[in-house]
């Protein structure tokens, strides 16, 4: 194949450069130089020139790669968005390194957007990320995506996680069943018992913007959240008759939200409807009414209250129905050495015919985020501590006295900032948590470790 344009081609090009300069001459062009004037032209807003020229050049050969970069930057300026998308789409396709893989995602992400589908540029700008060359690339993509976010009017975050655990069901430290220390009861079935494994949660939470201005928003939402758990050896010689499904959870809900600026702060209203799945099987139903007010009490700190109100109807039949309500308040505060610490108190209260899943619940949260980083990592800490008292409680026979927990639980959440993937960062999870109950069933101490991803958009 030659290295250079016929020269019909080059006439046509000689002309119209030559109409810029008042004059007429015919020149032909190396192929190399046609890109460089091309992608410039596009660059420089004279995208029909850049058109012919890249035309040109397919012609001469079809998988040109750098013609098809410039259609895709120059076709979208005279409004045929989707043509410069499809062609930016083959760019990448021709693409043969890292680089050339990014420029070309970079440029799909700038058309999608010019065709107003913004979902597509962010998928298009993760692609992108995956080939950025430097961390400069990195942040300025990522910064292009977090824009993209904010045009869009829907949003989708996804979220999983693996998690080693010597506690997946929730089960007890002890094998015998004992009330405050009393003489046997009983023992603890095999399944009650705190089995170990390998726990694993996937989310997707996606939201519509139905309508947003300077004061207010409304949105629709749908989210999804599995978990799912893999017992270990040593869990399934313990417990036998039990299967990995039994102690998999699902939970979808449809809500709609309203987001309001309001005196001296901001005000939301969200109502949700949904469904619970235990070990596959329908739980309960609910509905929820939350409202949040929101006051900024200093230019940095600021404080937060919300109430609810939730009805759950059982799938076990309205005798296991349960109402729900519940306070909290929450102050978060930025300090002078730009470190976060926030605490939060929160009551919740449980009504229902059942006499076991009738309670209230008292807990205290703080949390400390500080600024900086330590090497590549930045790392947020936690302390919780939790209340929940049953008036009344029945394992067989009655409890006296009833049914009281203690909960105490310490987290570290270690992020990695700087090393991402598609626009993910993983952030591992510890936790240690600390049940102290008058009933031996509910006292157990867990130890988890997990590996999460986060996306920065």
């Amino acid at each position: 194949m030659s290295n250079r344009i016929s020269k019909a081609t080059a006439v046509l090009f000689a002309t119209i450069w030559a109409a810029s300069a008042h004059a007429q001459q015919t020149v032909e062009l190396p192929f190399d130089q046609a890109r460089v004037i091309a992608a410039q032209a596009a660059q420089g807003g004279n995208p029909q020139l850049a058109i012919e020229l890249a035309e040109a050049l397919l012609k001469a050969d079809p998988n040109d790669r750098g013609a098809y970069l410039v259609l895709s930057s120059a076709l979208p300026q005279i409004g045929k968005a989707t043509e410069g998308r499809k062609a930016g789409q083959r760019a990448f396709a021709l693409s043969t390194n890292a680089l050339q893989r990014y420029t070309a995602a970079r440029q799909v992400a700038l058309a999608a957007a010019n065709e107003g589908r913004f979902t597509l540029s962010t998928l298009w700008l993760r692609r992108a990320l995956i080939h950025a060359p430097n961390k400069s690339e990195t942040d300025r993509t990522l910064q292009d995506a977090q824009r993209m976010a904010q045009l869009n009017p829907w949003s989708t975050r996804l979220s999983f996680s693996i998690s080693p655990s010597g506690n997946v069901n929730g089960g007890s430290d002890s094998t015998l069943l004992t009330f405050d220390d009393l003489p046997l009861f009983g023992v603890n079935s095999p399944d009650a018992r705190a089995l170990s494994g390998v726990i694993g949660k996937f989310g997707v939470n996606t939201s519509y913007r139905l309508r947003q201005t300077q004061e207010m928003r409304m949105q629709i939402a749908f989210s999804y959240d599995a978990t799912r758990v893999r017992l270990s050896s040593e869990a399934r010689d313990q417990s036998p008759d039990s299967e990995n499904s039994d102690f998999s959870s699902d939970v979808a809900q449809l809500s709609f939200g309203y987001d309001r600026i309001v005196k001296e702060g901001f005000a939301s209203v969200n109502v949700a409807f949904g469904q619970v799945r235990y070990s596959s099987d329908p739980y309960y139903n609910f509905g929820r009414v939350t409202l949040t007010y929101a006051r900024p009490m200093t230019d940095t700190n600021t404080l937060f209250l919300t109430g609810f109100v939730e009805r759950q109807d059982s799938a076990d039949g309205p005798n296991r129905d349960v109402t729900r309500a519940g306070l909290r308040t929450t102050y978060a505060m930025k300090l002078p050495n730009d470190d976060r610490l926030s605490g939060t108190l929160a009551y919740t209260n449980s009504d229902s015919d059942a006499i076991n899943l009738t309670s209230t619940e008292w807990s205290l949260l703080t949390r400390w985020s500080p600024d900086r980083q330590l090497g590549p990592a930045q790392f947020s800490l936690s302390a919780q501590i939790s209340k929940l008292d049953y008036p009344d409680y029945a394992i067989f026979v009655l409890v006296p006295g009833g049914r009281e927990d203690t909960t105490v639980t310490l987290g570290m959440d270690i992020t990695f900032p700087d090393q991402q993937f598609a626009g993910f960062s993983p952030v591992v999870s510890l936790s240690r948590s600390n049940s102290d109950s008058n009933i031996s069933r509910f006292t157990r101490n867990t130890n988890d470790i997990g590996l999460n991803f986060v996306s920065a958009f």
